[in-house]
């Protein structure tokens, strides 16, 4: 589990409150606490309408895009840098962090 207090974001100094909130997220997608994301976490989760029922409507193939796009490195797997550095730049103009 990651340790805010000892998180590299701390270290540099990004913004805390934002990391937060996209490590609450992160805990939320992935369900089998492996510290990374799969497809198939990402796909339930948006189908899951916790997050809203424009982003639930999406297709797989949007969803799939919208991972391929937050996955940098093409692991196949979003770790949580990844997912801190998609939705705090503006690579997530319409992912809006402040409505999750």
């Amino acid at each position: 589990m990651f340790d805010m207090d000892s998180c590299a974001f701390r270290r540099v100094g990004k913004n805390m409150e934002t990391a937060s909130v996209v490590l609450s997220l992160f805990h939320e997608i992935d369900v089998d606490n492996s510290q990374v994301i799969d497809l198939e976490e990402f796909k339930v989760f948006f189908g899951s309408g916790r997050i809203g029922k424009e982003l639930a409507n999406l297709h797989e193939e949007e969803v799939e895009t919208m991972f391929q796009l937050i996955d940098e490195d093409g692991s196949g797997e979003i770790d949580f840098e990844e997912m801190y550095s998609f939705l705090s730049s503006n690579k997530s103009v319409s992912f809006n962090i402040k409505f999750i």
